[in-house]
């Protein structure tokens, strides 16, 4: 809930290991004045937000996340949200559709699976990992549906063993370069981070 000493801690955790890329977080829901500290993660080198607007008690239909929208649109850093249906990942991607900010719906599974084809479709901004993912050939379906550059890697580690999203990914029986991007490239992309074999490759 308070955003202010988790992003301290964040910050102290990634000077510690620098192999950590560092993730912020705001609660849009805690005061109307949260500029300044937008200005502060993004003047520390903070790469992206994850946001948690259900547990949190705020609404992305809000006038305050517009704003932040707005305020951070500049930076093109991309936000993160993990989402329960497919009804929230629809308001998520309209409500972001402007801002020229990349949206990575983490989480998503099975019974949303149609609803999260029709967005990316519809979305150019739309991102999804492959966390949960557990439909048979779901990686390759989705490559051939929405392209390659648009799924990341992802595990819900450590709450999740890591090895199941991995195995979505290989037996997608992708190219080579195709599953590198998946298992780091885009991510990295999106982070403004360049190539895996110069940067760290791990997101915190």
């Amino acid at each position: 809930y308070d955003h202010q000493s988790g992003n301290e801690e964040t910050l102290r955790t990634c000077r510690e290991h620098p192999s950590l890329i560092p993730a912020a977080t705001i609660n849009l829901a805690r005061y109307l004045d949260w500029r300044a500290d937008v200005d502060w993660c993004l003047q520390r080198g903070f790469r992206a937000f994850r946001l948690f607007p259900q547990g949190q008690y705020w609404s992305v239909e809000d006038v305050g996340f517009r704003e932040f929208c707005e305020h951070l649109a500049p930076s093109g850093l991309p936000l993160f949200f993990t989402i329960t249906s497919g009804e929230e990942a629809t308001k998520i991607a309209e409500r972001t559709a402007d801002y020229g900010l990349p949206v990575v719906l983490l989480n998503g599974y099975y019974p949303s699976e149609a609803a999260t084809i029709n967005l990316m479709r519809r979305f150019p901004h739309i991102h999804v990992d492959v966390a949960r993912r557990a439909t048979p050939h779901i990686v390759k379906y989705l490559v051939g549906e929405c392209g390659v550059d648009r799924l990341l890697f992802g595990s819900s580690a450590p709450q999740n063993d890591i090895q199941p999203a991995l195995n979505a990914v290989h037996a997608a029986d992708l190219p080579p370069e195709q599953a590198e991007q998946i298992l780091s490239g885009n991510l990295l992309r999106l982070l403004g981070q360049g190539a895996a074999d110069s940067l760290p490759a791990v997101a915190a």
